[in-house]
């Protein structure tokens, strides 16, 4: 199971589109190696089916 911690909070972070927010926070992921590189890819095509808002 995932748990967060206060290092993975980032407070201040600033997007132009709701889709550069989506790919931010996939970058951040894979980077953490939290989730394999693409995971961006499958939350855009996610978000293209049904907004999450």
């Amino acid at each position: 199971m995932l748990e967060l911690n206060q290092r993975d909070i980032q407070l201040g972070k600033k997007a132009g589109t709701k889709e550069d927010a989506i790919e931010n926070i996939a970058l951040d992921l894979v980077t953490k190696g939290l989730v394999e590189v693409g995971y961006g890819k499958g939350m855009l095509e996610r978000e293209a089916q049904n907004a999450t808002c």
